[in-house]
This record gives structure tokens, C-alpha cells and sequence, in this order.
């Protein structure tokens, strides 16, 4: 695979990404009409749970619940978060191929029932 040769961190064409500052990311998201929703949480803040809230006063407005990478104690923990910070509630079994074979497309815990998850994206103003 040509990134993992090459471009991946440690390898001789590796070049490393400065990301701008969360909150512009959120008002770009925001300016272009998205929602600003915070992918599997379980991995990105499990070193540094106190973030989200930080996150949401920055205009966070859902949050991936529902993840082929979080336990059903975690998946517990973020339903909880989310209905605590009036975030949207997500999901999704990330997906991507051969890359990661064990994970099978649309297959993950979803913690809320289907007609919940329409009735929230109606809301937010993502279904018409």
C-alpha cells in the first residue's frame, strides 16, 4: 500500500496536517449548512473525556453514538452524554472495505429504535 510505505507518519514522504482551530471548522460547517457531528467519541475522547463539553460550548450539534468500535457500555455513556447536551444522536459501522475487514458495512449497536433517529433528523432539518 502506497500510503503506509511512504506517506504515513514516520515513512520518507510523511508530511504532517495542521488542522485549523475547531471552532472555525465548526463555523465553516455551520456557514455551508451541515451539522457539526463528532465521529466515534469513544476512541477520540477516551483520553480526554472532559473535551466535550468544551466541544459542544463550540456549537457542537450531534454526536456518533452509535459505533462498531464502542463497547455497549460506552454506547450507554454517549446516549446519556448526548441527551445531557441536547446533541442529535448518530451512528454508523465505519466501514471501509478491505482496510478493515472485521467491520461490516451498516453492521453496529444502535442505541435508539429507527422511527427515534428519523424524528431527530426531521428536527435538525436533514429529512424532508
Amino acid at each position: 500500500n502506497f500510503y503506509w510505505d511512504f506517506c504515513a507518519q514516520g515513512k520518507p514522504c510523511y508530511v504532517k496536517v495542521q488542522y485549523p482551530p475547531l471552532d472555525e471548522i465548526i463555523r465553516v460547517v455551520h456557514d455551508t449548512g451541515g451539522k457539526a457531528v463528532l465521529a466515534h467519541p469513544g476512541n477520540n475522547l477516551a483520553a480526554h473525556p472532559h473535551l466535550l463539553a468544551e466541544i459542544v460550548r463550540l456549537g457542537l450539534d450531534g454526536i456518533e453514538v452509535g459505533s462498531s468500535y464502542h463497547s455497549r457500555e460506552t454506547t450507554a455513556h454517549f446516549y446519556q452524554q448526548a441527551l445531557a447536551y441536547g446533541l442529535f444522536i448518530t451512528g454508523g459501522s465505519d466501514y471501509h472495505g478491505k482496510t478493515k475487514p472485521a467491520i461490516r458495512l451498516g453492521e453496529y449497536a444502535r442505541p435508539l429504535p429507527e422511527r427515534e433517529i428519523e424524528a431527530q433528523l426531521e428536527a435538525a432539518g436533514l429529512l424532508s
